[in-house]
């Protein structure tokens, strides 16, 4: 780096990222290279061992008093302050975040992405900018309130369907959210628990669904979440009727994602070869109203599909379409989940 550098002696902004050995760590040697810079932003990776003291070299007179530049370290990173500050960071207890700015502040004002791992959260500082929350533990509204600004918050991703129970209700403490991911398959005792509520907010929506029960699973779905524009659909698929149903049943859809692997290519063929075949038997979907687009990637050997849909906004259906029929297949459903579930307790019973 030094001899490349020699070759601009009139140079006085630069920008770089690298990853590297320890060696790019050493604020001494960076000392001598840029002290006729006017600015001097780095990113610097390295997978070396780096002692607690790393940032030492980087507090001297020369970085924080003559040139005003601060520095921030974070699991093998070393990154100008702000312009290479995070903007995604672990909040629980286990957050290794070091700076050599006086505080976080600096770092914490450009987050806009936050984990948390624990319901012991490693912070004094209350967070205004966060569009996106990730929860990997249960935790209480209480506590995230007085965490950060939940009003700012658009996506929303937590382990369970249970994990919004806490939450609830969305429309008040997360007035902006329009996104939820969830990541655990959902279950029909999930879904019982959370029947009765509704969440118009959110358009766009990413799910499993387990395998048991799922016809009564994703009915309940259409009723939670009536509104949904974009669905990433998680659970590999098995059939075209699964997509079928996703597709007909969640009446805004716009935009969705499917998955599957060998098998779903071996049962379905006609579909693979023409995406089209699938119009005969849906309710929506017409000639010229949509786009399929299969996608394969293959990793260690197996192979994987992604099947991407495009549909186009619908006209006014009858309120025989739009309302009589889907109820009418809510309670079909719904019944029979009663029946099979008091089929299955009768039998274990005896």
């Amino acid at each position: 780096m030094e001899q490349f550098l020699w070759q601009f002696p009139y140079l006085k902004h630069l920008e770089i990222k690298a990853h590297g050995w320890k060696n790019l760590f050493d604020g001494y040697q960076w000392q001598k290279l840029t002290n006729f810079f006017t600015t001097f932003n780095f990113k610097f990776d390295t997978e070396d061992i780096l002692m607690d003291n790393i940032l030492d070299s980087f507090s001297t007179p020369y970085w924080l008093e003559e040139k005003h530049w601060f520095i921030g370290y974070k699991n093998g990173c070393l990154f100008s302050i702000p312009h290479f500050a995070p903007d995604h960071i672990d909040i629980s207890w286990q957050t290794s975040l070091r700076s050599t700015a006086l505080n976080h502040t600096v770092i914490y004002d450009r987050l806009n992405k936050i984990t948390i791992k624990t319901d012991v959260i490693d912070s004094n500082y209350y967070f205004t900018h966060i569009k996106e929350l990730i929860l990997e533990c249960s935790i209480s509204v209480q506590i995230l309130t007085s965490t950060m600004d939940l009003n700012q918050i658009k996506h929303l991703s937590v382990l369970s369907i249970d994990d919004i129970l806490k939450l609830i209700p969305l429309e008040s403490n997360m007035p902006q959210l329009c996104e939820l991911s969830i990541k655990n398959d959902v279950t029909s005792d999930m879904i019982e628990r959370i029947r009765l509520y509704r969440f118009s907010q959110i358009h766009k929506l990413e799910i499993g669904i387990f395998t048991k029960y799922s016809d009564y699973i994703t009915e309940e779905l259409f009723r939670l979440f009536a509104f949904v524009q974009h669905l990433i659909y998680k659970s590999p698929i098995e059939s075209i009727q699964t997509m079928i149903c996703f597709i007909d049943g969640f009446k805004h859809l716009s935009n969705a994602s499917f998955f599957c692997d060998d098998v779903f290519f071996d049962t379905e063929a006609s579909f693979c070869q023409d995406p089209n075949s699938i119009i005969e038997y849906s309710k929506r979907l017409t000639k010229d109203n949509f786009t399929c687009r299969i996608y394969r990637s293959t990793k260690y050997g197996l192979s994987s599909y992604g099947i991407y849909w495009w549909i186009e906004d619908q006209p006014s259906s009858s309120i025989v379409n739009m309302y009589w029929l889907p109820q009418q297949r809510y309670h079909w459903y719904r019944f029979k989940y009663f029946f099979l579930f008091m089929l299955h307790k009768s039998f274990c019973f005896n």
